[in-house]
């Protein structure tokens, strides 16, 4: 179709950015300023980081010292010399303009007149887009230009002059009317649209304060087919038309996005309304040549995809991304194990009194957190244990409880939002499929057990998928060490929690024999036990394949002795110096694990005795030293709060 190629725009967008550096500078740090995965165009942010390289940032990664603007990265502060500002203006400093906004970055337009920043995109240039600015475009181009506008504008009127005025008051039901201050952009009057009360109503409006109001010719929208339902219908477009300064002439990009209206009735068309996205082509009558940009090669940026130089936000989003799909992986598991044992007990009509299914359902609480569920114990039975189906489908569906796997998974999902420039579209693809499987799910009145197995398999299966795509998508030096740091001890925390519910109190042999085939089934390590011992399950041998071997991947040992290796690459990190406090949790952890004896940790003190103590004191000792750990990694590098970072801040050459 000979379609216009939009690369070229963008290399003298990237080339824009980095002459606008302070002092031309010749390899300024640049960065995006989002307002977040919750703003209806931060596809665009995430797609423009992504395309150029440069770092996506929110406003705390960012901070104002001494009249410089900093980066908060893993590795401490970074100056940034270009900031491509999608925040609006009036957020984009809570200490100068909204001090209600989390968005911006305080002291920032400070370091913009002291000329240390340049924000392209600056405070205050919105001030353009007044539309009371419109009727008077004309002359403003013929005054300071000479020129006349090449693009017509749309007939306005401001009401602040008094024949204008008089027009807009005896033709309201045919115009639109807009405030010029935008206090409050909701309100845009359609005057086709209103009663008479409310012409009324607006025309005391404006005779109350005439200077703050303009209005509009209202013209005809262009349509584009919307496929909607099977059929096609026309819905309002509107086109973004972008354009740069670049050199001494303007760039306008040849494409881009178009607005669509929700339904056939809007005449508001914007994503905040429900609008969604069409690509909008430029067609040319020859085929489209790829021209290569020597500059894009020879005057670029620096690259700032280092693990040292990445966002803390993003490096937090990672860590957090990693905890959550182990998070969602491990619980989803444990459930299907014993959701499976619940359909036996529905088929035989049992009722769940059996020691065996309340040790699991018990364990089911512990491991998500969704207390008291069924960890209370009463003479009469708690209602949880009385109806376990009830209780299950909470844990597993509902999306306000803190810890279920609905909660989780949604938890997931906002992590995987903010880093999403960082991922591939394959990886796009199976998280679509993940949404769709549980949104569906989600749907469905009082779902039956099997039917909650099926989709607990679905999930488990794209699961792994996803996560087995993500070593393909981004690189550890960008910050894949931090989403295995994460992924590691998140999956560590939860098999502590999970052998201790289930292995840490003794019972007859054959109720022990069932829980130590349920943790092995859930573990997804049945198989690899039958086939290293080739004997019946016995405590010490799970023991020894689940907590202590050091080869296994899926051993509690094998998981913290990468732990070790992996948080041993952060940039704090000591080698051949004192080891930071994180390093020592986990040396600390790891050397408790190899000093262990699984015979000793399988026995009681005495035969009178029903817990194990010396498992149950090992285990809640490692929990604990991996919680320390998560709490150091967060205080070092995305609170910044650690003494270390503190110093290496504070001693950092300005």
């Amino acid at each position: 179709m000979n379609v216009t190629r939009l690369s070229s725009f963008f290399m003298e967008f990237h080339q824009m950015l980095i002459d606008a550096a302070p002092g031309k500078k010749d390899n300024p740090n640049i960065v995006i300023l989002t307002p977040g995965s919750h703003n209806e165009t931060y596809f665009e942010h995430a797609y423009m980081a992504s395309f150029l390289g440069y770092p996506l940032v929110q406003g705390n990664d960012l901070v104002v010292r001494d009249g410089f603007l900093w980066m908060k990265s893993l590795q401490g502060l970074k100056r940034i010399d270009v900031v491509l500002r999608r925040v609006d203006d009036a957020f984009s400093d809570p200490l100068e303009l909204r001090e209600d906004s989390h968005l911006g970055v305080a002291g920032l337009p400070d370091v913009v007149r002291r000329k240390n920043v340049s924000v392209i995109n600056p405070v205050g240039s919105g001030v353009i887009e007044n539309p009371g600015l419109i009727p008077f475009m004309p002359a403003i181009s013929r005054y300071f230009l000479n020129e006349n506008l090449i693009l017509p504008q749309i007939a306005s009127w401001w009401c602040g002059q008094e024949k204008e005025k008089n027009y807009v008051l005896n033709n309201l039901s045919n115009l639109v009317v807009k405030r010029i201050d935008r206090t409050n952009r909701e309100s845009i009057y359609f005057g086709k649209f209103l009663s008479f009360d409310q012409l009324e109503s607006l025309k005391a409006q404006i005779l109350q304060r005439p200077y703050r109001f303009v209005a509009q010719e209202q013209i005809n929208f262009s349509t584009a087919p919307n496929l909607t339902q099977g059929s096609l219908e026309p819905r309002n477009v509107v086109t973004r038309a972008f354009s740069i300064a670049y050199g001494n002439q303007y760039s306008v990009m040849p494409g881009g996005l178009v607005r669509v209206a929700p339904d056939s009735k809007t005449v508001r068309v914007s994503n905040q309304r429900g609008g969604t996205s069409k690509d909008f082509w430029v067609v040319g009558d020859q085929i489209v040549k790829e021209d290569k940009n020597k500059n894009w090669e020879q005057k670029s940026a620096i690259a700032l995809s280092g693990l040292d130089d990445l966002p803390s936000l993003t490096a937090e989003n990672l860590f957090w991304a990693g905890r959550y799909v182990g998070r969602t992986l491990v619980n989803a598991r444990f459930i299907r194990t014993v959701m499976r044992q619940m359909a036996m007990m529905q088929n035989r009509d049992e009722k769940p009194d059996s020691i065996k299914i309340q040790v699991l359902l018990k364990a089911v609480t512990h491991m998500t957190g969704t207390y008291p569920g069924f960890s209370e114990k009463t003479k009469e039975g708690t209602p949880a244990m009385d109806n376990p189906y009830e209780e299950m489908l909470s844990v597993i569906r509902d999306k306000d409880r803190v810890g279920s796997l609905a909660h989780t998974i949604g938890m997931f999902s906002n992590s995987y939002y903010s880093i999403r420039n960082l991922w591939s579209s394959d990886m796009w693809r199976v998280f679509e499929n993940i949404q769709k499987l549980w949104q569906s799910f989600q749907e469905e009145e009082n779902p039956s057990i099997l039917r909650i197995l099926k989709v607990l398999n679905q999930l488990i299966t794209r699961l792994i998928a996803f996560m087995g795509l993500i070593e393909e998508s981004i690189m550890v030096q960008q910050g894949l060490l931090l989403y295995f740091i994460g992924l590691q001890l998140e999956q560590s925390m939860l098999t502590i929690t999970k052998c201790r519910s289930l292995l840490a109190v003794k019972y007859d042999t054959q109720v022990e024999y069932d829980l130590l085939e349920y943790l092995l089934t859930s573990h997804e390590s049945l198989n690899i036990y039958r086939y290293s011992y080739r004997s019946y399950i016995q405590l010490e041998h799970v023991l020894d394949l689940v907590i202590t071997d050091v080869e296994y991947a899926g051993s509690l040992t094998f998981m913290i002795k990468r732990l070790q290796k992996d948080i041993a690459r952060l940039p704090h990190s000591r080698k051949d110096q004192q080891l930071t406090n994180y390093q020592k949790y986990v040396f600390s952890a790891f050397s408790k694990l190899r000093l262990s004896d699984s015979s000793k940790l399988s026995l009681t003190k005495s035969k009178n005795d029903v817990v194990r103590q010396e498992l149950d004191i090992l285990l809640e000792e490692l929990s604990d030293l991996l919680y320390k750990t998560s709490q150091s990694i967060t205080g070092t590098y995305f609170n910044h709060t650690d003494r270390q970072t503190q110093m290496f801040t504070q001693s950092f050459p300005i």
